[in-house]
């Protein structure tokens, strides 16, 4: 899976990759086609549609589509992950 690291106006790391949902899955309108998930240390957010330059981009153009991201839930089992 193909992923960057970048910092944003905070200073705060960042990861973003391309996720791609799986057969049968109800999902948000928008999102049927995939999304970019960013992830730092304490958030979660995404973006749809997936940005067909991503992977080029530098990072202040992924720091904009940082901010034009949403939040995006924590599974349970996400969480439980990253306490122990």
């Amino acid at each position: 899976m193909p992923y960057k690291e970048f910092l944003d106006s905070e200073n705060r790391r960042w990861r973003v990759w391309a996720t791609y949902p799986t057969v049968g899955k109800i999902l948000s309108r928008g999102f049927e086609k995939g999304w970019l998930t960013f992830e730092s240390q304490s958030e979660r957010r995404r973006l749809a549609p997936i940005p067909a330059d991503w992977e080029s981009m530098s990072d202040a153009a992924l720091a904009t589509l940082l901010k034009a991201s949403s939040q995006a839930r924590t599974t349970p089992d996400r969480i439980l992950r990253r306490s122990s």
